[in-house]
């Protein structure tokens, strides 16, 4: 029942390139009332799966990298194939807001519906030191 408000913008000015997005507001309905969780974590170069317990189903989270030099990434840990496949970078101080799929751990045949599998998993990693990284995400 539109419980979280996002707000969201843009703008760049480089050289001739000037480019402002209209602020966009939406909201959004949370359903339980877990979150934020986990917290402040400090991440290694070889990444941390996340364990968003006691979320029954994650959903909007925001992430900040609170290091002043290193960059981290997000994406997925693939257990079956003992890979890690970033989807993002967040830079030395920036934070980002984004929603947890509700598939996150389903996985998809090249055809089919897709069935639930324990091996993916959300995963962060720091790129060349550790770095401490706050996560707090949100019951759906």
């Amino acid at each position: 029942m539109n419980e979280i408000t996002v707000r969201t913008s843009l703008q760049i000015r480089k050289g001739n390139l000037f480019y402002q997005s209209q602020p966009t507001t939406f909201l959004a309905t949370q359903n339980g009332d877990g979150g934020p969780v986990p917290g402040q974590l400090l991440i290694g170069t070889g990444g941390v799966n996340i364990n968003f317990a006691p979320l029954t189903q994650p959903s909007i989270f925001r992430i900040q990298n609170l290091d002043t030099i290193n960059f981290i990434e997000f994406g997925v840990w693939d257990a079956d194939i003992s890979k890690f496949v970033p989807l993002c970078e967040v830079l030395p101080g920036e934070s980002y807001i984004c929603r947890v799929s509700r598939k996150l751990g389903t996985v998809y045949p090249a055809t089919g519906t897709g069935s639930p599998g324990a091996p993916i998993q959300f995963h962060i990693r720091a790129n060349h030191a550790p770095c401490n990284v706050l996560l707090e995400c949100f019951e759906y």
